[in-house]
C-alpha cells in the first residue's frame, strides 16, 4: 500500500536463475514499470508526454547457456518456459510474454557475435495489464542484461528504440516510443516531458509535497486485440485528410483544433484527432503548473484528460470511470484519470503526500480497488553486480 523500494525482483529473478539452470548468472538488470501523469495515447500521434518510473521493477538474471539456445523461464509465469533456437528468432516465432524476450534477445544479438547460448530468468512485481507498461520493464531488463553480458555498455536512448522495434515485429504492438524511453532514461524525483516527434526531454521536478497514487481496477485490457491499432489507424486517417485539405503537418501535434474542420473527416475519427490535439496543450500547461506547484490547476488537467478520453477516444471503462470519480472526491486528491492504454488498469491521482497513506487504506477498506499504493518518481534501469 505505502511507498516501496525492493531489489526483490532482481533477488527472485538471480534466486530463479540458479534454481532452473543448475549455476549463478553472470549479469541481473533491472527496469522500472512507469505511469503517464498527463498525455495518453499521444505517443504514437507525435505529441507530448509526462511519465515517471514507479516503485514496481521487473528483473532479469542471464548468462551462457546450452550452445544455440535462448531459454528463458519465469516466476511469474511457471508454467510458460521459453525455449527456441537462437537461429529462429523471428517476428512470429513466438507468442504470449516470450514474444517480448525474443525480440529484445534478437536485437541485441544483431550485428554481434553471440555467446554460445542465452538463458534467462525473470521475476516482477509490475501488475501486468495495468497500464503501468509491464512490457516495457521486460524489454528493458532484457536489453540491459543481454547488452552487458555481451560486454556492450548499454546506451539508454538506443535501448529504448531497440525495446520498441521489438514490441511492434515481435510483440505486434505498434507503441509509441514513451514507455521504453521512461523505463531506459528516468530520473529519481522526476517526471520527464518527452517530446515524442525529436524524441528528447527534459526533466519535470516533482516537490515532496505531493505523491502519486495508482489505484488498481482489477481489470484488464490486452493491447494486441486490435483496439490499440484500431485508435493509432483513426489518428492516422484524420491527419491525412487535413494534410490533404490544409497543410502538409508532420503529425497531429502540430495541428489545430480548427483544422478538424477540414473536409473529408470521418465523425469517429474527427473525435479521435480533437482527444490528441487537446491532449498536448493539456501536456503543456501540465508541466507549467507542475513548474509553478499550482496543485490545483495541475489536477484539473487530469480530470479533463480523463474526460477526452472517456468521451472522444473511447478507452475507458465503467470500472476506471467509476474509481476516477471516486478519487477526484476524496479529500487530499488534487485530481485523478484513468491511465495506461486503458479499457482496464489503473487510475493515477495527484495526492498531498500526507494523505497517501489514508487515501489508500480507505480504498482498500471498502473495495473501491482492489489494489491500491503511491509512489514517487522513480529512477531507471540499472545493472547490478
Amino acid at each position: 500500500m505505502a511507498m516501496q523500494t525492493t531489489n526483490a525482483p532482481t533477488s527472485a529473478a538471480r534466486e530463479l536463475f540458479e534454481l532452473t539452470f543448475k549455476q549463478p548468472p553472470e549479469q541481473v538488470a533491472s527496469a522500472p514499470g512507469r505511469v503517464n501523469i498527463i498525455g495518453e495515447h499521444i505517443d504514437y500521434t507525435g505529441g507530448f508526454v509526462m511519465p515517471m518510473a514507479i516503485n514496481r521493477r521487473t528483473g532479469c538474471a542471464v548468462g551462457p547457456g546450452e550452445a544455440g539456445l535462448l531459454e528463458a523461464v519465469s516466476v511469474d509465469r511457471p508454467g510458460e518456459p521459453v525455449r527456441i533456437a537462437l537461429s529462429d528468432l523471428a517476428p512470429g516465432s513466438l507468442k504470449g510474454w516470450g514474444a517480448y524476450v525474443a525480440g529484445v534477445a534478437a536485437g541485441c544479438l544483431r550485428g554481434r557475435r553471440s555467446p554460445k547460448g542465452l538463458r534467462l530468468a525473470f521475476a516482477s512485481d509490475v501488475p501486468v495489464g495495468a497500464g503501468l507498461s509491464s512490457s516495457a520493464a521486460l524489454e528493458v531488463s532484457t536489453a540491459f542484461a543481454v547488452l552487458t553480458l555481451l560486454g556492450v555498455e548499454p546506451v539508454r536512448r538506443d535501448v529504448a528504440l531497440l525495446c520498441r522495434k521489438a514490441e511492434h515485429d515481435y510483440a505486434g504492438v505498434p507503441c509509441g516510443i514513451m514507455d521504453q524511453y521512461i523505463s531506459c532514461l528516468a530520473e529519481a524525483e522526476h517526471a520527464l516531458f518527452i517530446d515524442c516527434v525529436a524524441e528528447n526531454h527534459r526533466t519535470v521536478p516533482i516537490p515532496a509535497e505531493v505523491t502519486f497514487i495508482i489505484a488498481d481496477t482489477g481489470t484488464r485490457h490486452e493491447l494486441a486485440d486490435g483496439e490499440y491499432a484500431d485508435r493509432r489507424a483513426s489518428c492516422e486517417r484524420a491527419l491525412a485528410a487535413i494534410r490533404k485539405a490544409r497543410d502538409p503537418y508532420r503529425s497531429l501535434r502540430h495541428c489545430t483544433m480548427a483544422d478538424l474542420g477540414a473536409p473529408g473527416i470521418d465523425p469517429v475519427d474527427r473525435k479521435r484527432a480533437r482527444h490528441a490535439i487537446g491532449e498536448c496543450t493539456r501536456v503543456l500547461a501540465a508541466e507549467q503548473a507542475f513548474a509553478a506547484r499550482r496543485w490545483s490547476q495541475a489536477g484539473d488537467l487530469m480530470r479533463q484528460s480523463h474526460a477526452s478520453l472517456r468521451d472522444d477516444y473511447d478507452v475507458s471503462s465503467p470500472a476506471l470511470n467509476a474509481l476516477a470519480d471516486r478519487l477526484n472526491a476524496t479529500p487530499g486528491v488534487h485530481g485523478a484519470r484513468m491511465t495506461g492504454a486503458g479499457f482496464g488498469g489503473c487510475v493515477i491521482a495527484l495526492a498531498h503526500e500526507s494523505r497517501a497513506d489514508e487515501i489508500c487504506e480507505g480504498l482498500l477498506a471498502d473495495g473501491a480497488a482492489p489494489t491500491a499504493f503511491h509512489t514517487r518518481p522513480m529512477d531507471g534501469a540499472r545493472t547490478q553486480t
